[in-house]
């Protein structure tokens, strides 16, 4: 791998070894959502929703839309939860081959 990708990678998941911001982009699968909304569905104030999307888009995980006076949250690519899923499949084989180890 280039150094390049290696970089890219680590920001990858530095950006998503972070539950809240998980959570952030599992609410943006469907639809794009303002700043305010992302607070309220994930129960956190507002200032910290913003730096967990600050740290997504320099990872350049999410765009931001302006419309009006809101700003708008979207996943630029949606292969991102191809990969997340992924990685969930993985830990659940590696779960099941440690229960068969153990019993």
């Amino acid at each position: 791998m280039t150094t390049e990708i290696v970089s890219f990678e680590s920001m990858t998941f530095k950006a998503l070894a972070n539950s809240k911001r998980l959570d952030i982009i599992d609410l943006l699968k469907e639809r794009e959502l303002c700043v305010s909304s992302i607070a309220e569905l994930t129960k956190l104030n507002q200032c910290n929703v913003s730096q967990h999307l600050l740290i997504l888009r320099k990872a350049n995980l999410l765009y931001v839309k302006k419309i009006g006076k809101n700003k708008f949250y979207g996943v630029v690519n949606s292969a991102i939860y191809d990969a997340l899923d992924l990685i969930a499949d993985t830990q659940r084989n590696n779960n099941k081959h440690e229960n068969k180890l153990s019993s």
